[in-house]
């Protein structure tokens, strides 16, 4: 391919003309342009990302677009690329993000170079407009990236002009190749060498403090990167790494931490390099891991763990700490050895040669609500898409039974207009619920409401020194506490600061998480339904029934009765003691919603009950009446309470210890309750269930005889 030396991008070949793609680049792009599924394989910072995509960008009809699984790496190869160009960011070169709108995106129809989320493709439908589409970052195979996959393959089966390469340093090129084989011919690439060496080393016997804290002084080291599984553990490392550099006299260092949970302008500012004479110490999660350009760094040190998410058919959401496998250590390594020679430590027990080679797909281990409810967003049958792993079909009908509970998804797997409502939305199905049913005059509090359940609540899970559960508002529910601690902070207008919060036990960024949600949703809605100028709807505030009501609709597959061992774990609090009351108690708070968590103990995992909302008898009546479809299928589980109690010391979530409070033998027998009881009623186990529930026919009558009842003469079993 005779190459345009006065194209767009042209600078960013000149400049990186010593990377070793530059010498496959033309090749692939011909591979491309040719109707060939493309497959590009090479090392770490080896300029995949930068050199084949603007090289198709100038080379190509229309728009590409790259797709990338975190906003971050977007944003970050967008920016390099602008600067590399010389272009402003936002016409030549862009990027997509967020959910349908896009309104964080920069980017316009005459964007050649866009990169974009899989998320974002999803949701907006571009995956079936785009001419040109470039997967990058393949290796990590998230459910999104997985759909996204599916999708493509199913266009291709019809539209032979989609151009499709696909990018990575750590995939296995003939398998992902041989997915491709039915619907299109295909071809493998793979650049040969290094951008710079890296000096890789396992030591098996130190902390990962002490290998950070050697490397400094002895290596003449310029940015050290270390990677960590989880938040906790960052922080703990800069505190430690701070004293013993200062134990030390070492006055140089600066330590700066990274992780998800941060805002764009936090993570910008940890990445700036170091002043000058200075060492910069970078921890971090995988949010560094992948397809980012910090060229600073200059080593890398990893301790080999990371947390990986699963879910447990009885909904229980489990993060659960493993080695890493071969080809995220590769990763790691590859972000110290891109822009000069590099030394990477492997500090862990486990070897490189243990080490498994892959993980676990994610669309094999997590929930597939969002897989379903975004294929039929694209009006496909997620029984029919072929996957690029092997997907359980009983995951897909569970999240098929789900959404059609939540009214999202018809029995032909189309959506429902509540789905198209829902899928509009930045929020999981479940709290998207909530906006469609909340009437017009309550909508922005129950927009407050959706947003803390979509981001799990408020409280400062890292304010160790807090002696309460939560904000000291509601003690029937967490989330409804929240919503009443974010609406007297609300009141305070500009004055909310990081220390107010502070002292109400919020975090500051799920509180800034929060707002900016809410305005985001009031936004939408407003448009959505016109309610603004002469249609304006005068808002009034929600009572607890409303908020109750409205926590109901959009949880309907986490109602329990209030004998369920679930109820009597505590919820992530170290300082819950034995002689606090069980969670959920009293006649007139017989059921409660509860978010099912894991956490990892000696044995086996262990489930929790996490977000709490007490529900009262009158409160589910008046439900049942409303909803009678869906109050029959509500999975209510019951189980006896005897014997001693056992207090058993367990890490939540990587958090910090707690103390957990339940029954000998519910310690002992929690695993086989679940397992018996996951699927919803005893009944669908052949057993009788003690709480009967009403055909749908009679669920309406039952429900209004039992209001008419005295509450103590209920008759619930």
């Amino acid at each position: 391919m005779e190459k345009n030396n006065n194209t767009s991008f042209a600078k960013v070949s000149e400049k990186l003309k010593d990377l070793p793609v530059n010498d496959k680049v033309d090749a692939v792009v011909d591979s491309v342009k040719s109707g060939k599924v493309t497959v590009l394989t090479a090392e770490t910072g080896s300029g995949k990302t930068l050199l084949a995509s603007t090289r198709l960008a100038d080379t190509s009809d229309g728009q590409v677009v790259v797709l990338v699984p975190q906003r971050y790496l977007a944003i970050n190869a967008a920016e390099t690329i602008a600067e590399l160009s010389e272009n402003k960011l936002g016409e030549e070169v862009g990027y997509a993000i967020g959910r349908k709108s896009g309104d964080r995106s920069k980017f316009s129809p005459d964007t050649k170079l866009v990169f974009a989320t899989y998320g974002y493709a999803l949701n907006s439908g571009l995956l079936d407009t785009a001419k040109t589409i470039v997967l990058d970052e393949v290796h990590e195979s998230g459910v999104n990236t997985s759909l996204a996959r599916a999708i493509i393959y199913d266009r291709l089966k019809t539209d032979k002009s989609l151009k499709v390469l696909e990018m990575s340093a750590t995939l296995d090129a003939p398998k992902q190749a041989a997915y491709w084989n039915d619907v299109a011919k295909t071809e493998i690439f793979h650049a040969d060498g290094k951008a710079f060496p890296c000096d890789f080393r396992e030591d098996k016997k130190n902390s990962i403090e002490k290998v950070v804290c050697d490397l400094i002084p002895n290596e003449n080291r310029k940015g050290v990167a270390v990677f960590l599984p989880g938040v906790k553990e960052i922080k703990t490392a800069a505190e430690n790494i701070r004293k013993m550099m200062a134990d030390a006299g070492v006055s140089n260092v600066e330590v700066a931490t990274i992780y998800g949970d941060m805002s764009m302008e936090e993570r910008t500012e940890a990445v700036k390099p170091p002043q000058e004479g200075n060492v910069k110490v970078l921890i971090g999660t995988n949010v560094i891991e992948s397809g980012v350009n910090i060229p600073w760094l200059d080593s890398g040190v990893s301790n080999g763990k990371t947390k990986i998410p699963y879910y447990r058919e009885n909904g229980a959401k489990a993060l659960v700490l493993e080695d890493l496998p071969q080809w995220r250590i590769i990763q790691q390594e590859g972000r110290v050895k891109r822009f000069c020679e590099g030394i990477f430590v492997l500090a862990s027990k486990m070897g490189m040669s243990e080490r498994a080679k892959d993980s676990t797909p994610e669309i094999t281990r997590v929930s597939l609500n969002s897989l379903v409810l975004e294929a039929a967003n694209y009006g496909k049958n997620p029984l029919e898409l072929h996957y690029d792993a092997e997907v359980d079909k009983n995951a897909i009908y569970r999240a098929k039974d789900d959404l059609i509970r939540l009214k999202l998804l018809n029995d032909d797997w189309s959506l429902t207009e509540k789905g198209r409502f829902v899928t509009s939305l930045p929020l999981e199905a479940d709290p998207a619920t909530m906006m469609w049913e909340a009437p017009p005059e309550i909508q922005k509090d129950i927009a407050i409401l959706a947003a803390i359940s979509e981001i799990g609540g408020l409280r400062d899970d890292e304010n160790t020194d807090k002696k309460t559960i939560g904000h000291g508002q509601d003690r029937n529910s967490d989330i409804i506490d929240a919503f009443k601690i974010f609406k007297k902070l609300e009141g305070m207008g500009d004055n909310v600061t990081e220390e107010k919060c502070k002292k109400l036990n919020v975090g500051w960024k799920k509180y800034q998480d929060a707002k900016e949600l809410v305005d985001e949703l009031n936004r939408r809605h407003s448009a959505d339904n016109k309610v603004e100028g002469e249609n304006k709807v005068e808002q009034l505030p929600a009572t607890d029934e409303e908020l109750v009501q409205a926590l109901l609709q959009g949880s309907v597959n986490h109602l329990f009765d209030k004998g369920t061992g679930y109820l009597d774990l505590i919820r992530g609090n170290k300082d819950y003691t034995h002689d606090q009351k069980s969670v959920v108690g009293g006649a007139e708070h017989r059921f409660s919603i509860a978010s099912l968590r894991e956490i990892q103990t000696d044995g086996e995992p262990l489930t929790i009950a996490g977000d709490i909302t007490k529900v009262s008898t009158d409160a589910l009546l008046k439900f049942a009446i409303r909803e009678p479809d869906i109050f029959k299928d509500l999975q209510i589980h019951t189980a006896e309470q005897k014997g001693k109690r056992d207090y058993l010391t367990a890490n939540y979530f990587g958090k910090q210890p707690v103390q957990i409070n339940i029954p000998k033998h519910q310690s002992q027998e929690m695993q086989a309750f679940l397992d018996e009881n996951q699927l919803g009623f005893a009944a669908k186990h052949g057993k009788k269930p003690k709480i009967e529930i009403k055909p749908n026919d009679e669920v309406v009558n039952w429900a209004e005889e039992e209001l008419k009842r005295p509450k103590e003469k209920r008759k619930w079993r």
